[in-house]
């Protein structure tokens, strides 16, 4: 699937450290990040932006995959937590999944 959302639920971290690699922030590599980021999260606290129903709480989290199929340097990642009733954009941790249990809620295509 080439573009899709993920909305998940992050658990509390687990006890013991992962080591890994560091990765270069995707601003610094895609001139038009921020301002798609900014849309996002404004496109984000409208009403009728999910077409169907969320049971969305506090610390959610929702990731917007952009160019999946393509090579790594192609692939877009937006993450967005959910606090104090509205979406905040924020940056994206490669390592989460490691760190914490997730659960994930919903997913869905980007037409």
């Amino acid at each position: 699937m080439p573009h899709y959302w993920l909305l998940y639920r992050v658990g509390k971290k687990y006890p013991f450290p992962v080591v890994g690699e560091a990765m270069i922030p995707f601003d610094y590599v895609l001139t038009d990040y921020t301002s798609n980021k900014q849309i996002l999260e404004t496109r984000l606290q409208e009403t009728d932006v999910f077409d169907v129903d969320l049971q969305i709480r506090e610390r959610d989290k929702l990731e917007i995959v952009m160019h999946n199929l393509s090579d790594y340097h192609a692939r877009t990642i937006y993450t967005f937590r959910f606090e104090h009733g509205r979406w905040v954009s924020v940056s994206y941790d490669s390592f989460e999944r490691l760190h914490h249990p997730i659960e994930d809620l919903h997913f869905g295509k980007i037409c």
